[in-house]
């Protein structure tokens, strides 16, 4: 088998978030990636990268009889400063009776993304970005927000490329977002944007299989295949 899954999250996520979002334990995750026999194994949880430390200390203490990977990693929420400065209420109308919700029907989406680092210099980029996130965090709606700017990519990783594989994310993302409300084109300007933020062949488009039934995803699963091989930019599953 040669399969290393690239989008995993742990209970590190749900303190991160605010709310359940995943029962995995670190050493029961990475254990049973190893025993299933898959190659590696990437962490990526919600904003939050301080589990990055209890997940290598049990990789270091694991025994192993064959190559294994660990990946560390991080879904991020990409927002312009336009679209932040909108949502975090330093620009937000209130209605006449003050409510700070008058344009709940044209909030922008805190779009997902994935980062895994290649290398301890696309781990300490993680780092640096993950910083600004959660420096500039605030509350909306009861959630902890911590809002990675397309500015921050830019000044961060295109300088000093292919230290990072990044991927488009789960319907949470942009251009899944994009695909869904039919605008292919900003879809396409969205993936050579991004590849060329972190260089060719280091930037990815991101399936996740699934049931018949999720019409959804399998659109999304399958203009995404469209556009991969239109724009020769690569495929993963997660």
């Amino acid at each position: 088998m040669s399969y290393t899954t690239l989008h995993n999250h742990s209970s590190y996520s749900n303190a991160s978030l605010g709310f359940p979002d995943s029962i995995n334990k670190y050493d029961k995750l990475i254990q049973s990636a190893y025993d299933l026999g898959l190659n590696g194994i990437a962490i990526t949880d919600h904003e939050c990268i301080s589990g990055h430390v209890q997940a290598l200390k049990y990789y270091q203490s694991m025994t192993k009889d064959r190559p294994f990977q660990l990946i560390l990693g991080n879904e991020i929420y990409l927002l312009s400063e336009d679209e932040d400065s909108f949502m975090n209420g330093t620009s937000l109308p209130f209605d006449e009776n003050g409510n700070d919700n008058y344009y709940a029907n044209n909030e922008t989406p805190y779009y997902h993304f994935i980062l895994n680092a290649l290398d301890n210099e696309g781990h300490k980029q993680i780092r640096e970005l993950s910083s600004r996130a959660w420096y500039r965090a605030y509350t909306y709606k009861g959630l902890m927000r911590r809002p990675t700017y397309y500015s921050d990519l830019e000044d961060i990783v295109t300088p000093n490329q292919g230290h990072i594989i990044a991927s488009s994310a789960c319907m949470g993302g942009v251009i899944p977002h994009a695909i869904l409300d039919n605008d292919i084109q900003k879809a396409e300007n969205a993936i050579m944007y991004f590849d060329s933020i972190f260089g060719h062949g280091n930037f990815y488009l991101e399936l996740q299989p699934c049931y018949e039934a999720n019409t959804e995803q399998m659109l999304v699963n399958k203009t995404l295949w469209e556009l991969g091989h239109k724009l020769d930019i690569p495929c993963i599953a997660t």
